[in-house]
C-alpha cells in the first residue's frame, strides 16, 4: 500500500514528517474496510518510518479492526523504506521471516509501484492495466505467491488479485 494523501510540505516541516490530509484519512478508512475479513488481515507489516506512512497504517488498522498496540499485526517501522527503490523494497520483502504468511508493505512512490509491477506476473488483467497506469496515494495492490519462502519472491512471481486506487 502506498501512503495516503499528505499535507503539502512547508519550510517548517521536513518531507519525512509531513502528516496526512483529511482526504488521506478518508481514503485509509476505505482501504481498511477492504482488509477487515480475516483472510485479508496482515500478520506483519513493513512500514516506512515517515509520519504519513505511519499514520496511513494506523488509520487503516482502525477500520480493519487491527490492534497495533497488541501486535496484531506486528509492525517493523523502517527508515530504509522511506523513499526506497524498487530493489530495496523487494529486498525487504525477501528478508521477511517465513513464519509470516500475509505481509503488508506501506511505503512510497515510485519504489512501491515499481515493485508491485515487477512482482506481478499474472492475475486480473484489468487490475494489472490499472496498476501499470498509476499507483496513486492510498492505492493497494494485493499479490499472492505460491512459494513458501519470501526470499524466493522475484520478478513475475506474484499473482495480482486486487488493485484498489
Amino acid at each position: 500500500m502506498r501512503h495516503a494523501n499528505s499535507e503539502s510540505g512547508t519550510i517548517d516541516v521536513s518531507d519525512h514528517d509531513r502528516t496526512l490530509s483529511d482526504r488521506g484519512l478518508a481514503a485509509c478508512a476505505r482501504v481498511g474496510a477492504l482488509l477487515t475479513p480475516e483472510p485479508h488481515a496482515a500478520e506483519h507489516v513493513l512500514c516506512s518510518s515517515a509520519t504519513r506512512a505511519r499514520q496511513t497504517l494506523a488509520a487503516v488498522a482502525v477500520d480493519a479492526g487491527w490492534d497495533l498496540r497488541a501486535g496484531k499485526p506486528t509492525v517493523d517501522y523502517d527508515r530504509r523504506l522511506y523513499v526506497a527503490s524498487c530493489k530495496q523494497i523487494i529486498d525487504a520483502i525477501r528478508a521477511t521471516d517465513d513464519d509470516v504468511s500475509r505481509l503488508m508493505v506501506v511505503a512510497h512512490y515510485p519504489g512501491l509501484g515499481d515493485a508491485a509491477r515487477l512482482l506481478a506476473g499474472q492475475g486480473d488483467e484489468t487490475h494489472y492495466t490499472r496498476l501499470c497506469e498509476s499507483f496513486p496515494p492510498a492505492a493497494l495492490a494485493r499479490l499472492e505467491f505460491s512459494t513458501g519462502h519470501w526470499r524466493e519472491g522475484g520478478p513475475g512471481g506474484g499473482v495480482l488479485t486486487t488493485f484498489v486506487a
